[in-house]
């Protein structure tokens, strides 16, 4: 039986740097996507577009299974329609997609429908899909939510909502381990969550015992987050996202954890503990760029 060819997508990203290590002992041909199709950590670059639809294609053809990081973007629903159309000309066998919690068509938030319509176009595919819909990323505050903790101030409009983040290392876990044997993994929806749902503010307290330096919350309006955000030139579609994420946190929507990482991997999750333990020097000044 020939080795099955994975390519990942995103792979200069989060999850896809996470994935790509624990995939190297796997029996099979690696590929790492992204726009420039440039290697990554060793491992062999494709070029991925998923505005041109036959470039897809192309970067499709071989490809067995494809775990797909679709970023926000104006386009990202017809970027969607590209992967299952591009999957199912070049006959990839399993789509494994990064999508969020909350994800529906139907959605009265801005982020949970646009994920719900990118996920309804791989669920129409034909080709077999499993869809991973993690909640927040721990690492949102060692990047780029780093510069503004070492401020010493952090603004947010999410007020006392609470979110159980995941390291996502323990995302690329599970994907890891779904892309190596993906039959029984297809048709599903994982939700994937930290151990403890935390508002920001107990995030922030924690980080500030972990470096020393104190930390004051300020909680700010959605109309002030918004202006903030347009004001530094993010694309108007971009705000529409986050602002509804704001509104999701802040109503209490994100709150329930979940066991998917521990049935998937076989272990507990990260705690955040745990996280900011390890990335403290982080949220020092001479270390945020």
């Amino acid at each position: 039986m020939s080795r099955p060819t994975l390519l990942i997508t995103g792979s200069t990203g989060n999850v896809g740097r996470a994935l790509l290590p624990l995939l190297h002992e796997h029996d099979g041909h690696l590929l790492a996507g992204n726009t420039r199709g440039e290697s990554v950590d060793g491992v062999p670059g494709r070029a991925v577009d998923f505005n041109d639809l036959p470039a897809l294609t192309r970067a499709f053809e071989g490809v067995d299974r494809a775990f797909i990081v679709i970023p926000p973007n104006p386009l990202m629903v017809q970027m969607g329609a590209h992967v299952a159309q591009a999957a199912r000309q070049a006959g990839v066998k399993h789509l494994l997609r990064v999508s969020g919690a909350g994800a529906d068509p139907a959605s009265p938030y801005t982020i949970g429908r646009v994920q719900g319509e990118v996920d309804q176009h791989l669920l129409n595919s034909g080709v077999p899909t499993t869809l991973l819909r993690p909640k927040m990323f721990m690492q949102n505050f060692s990047n780029f939510l780093a510069g503004m903790i070492q401020s010493g101030a952090f603004y947010s409009s999410q007020g006392e909502g609470r979110a159980p983040f995941i390291d996502v290392r323990d995302i690329a876990a599970v994907a890891a381990r779904i892309l190596v044997a993906p039959e029984a993994h297809a048709g599903q929806a994982y939700v994937l969550t930290g151990p403890q749902a935390l508002s920001n503010r107990e995030a922030l307290n924690l980080i500030a015992q972990a470096t020393g330096r104190p930390i004051d919350f300020v909680n700010i309006p959605e109309d002030a987050a918004v202006q903030s955000m347009r004001d530094t030139g993010m694309p108007e579609f971009v705000v529409s996202v986050m602002s509804s994420l704001n509104q999701v946190i802040a109503a209490g929507h994100l709150v329930d954890t979940t066991d998917a990482v521990e049935r998937i991997t076989g272990r507990s999750p990260r705690t955040f503990d745990d996280f900011v333990r390890e990335h403290a020097d982080r949220w020092h000044p001479a270390t945020v760029t």
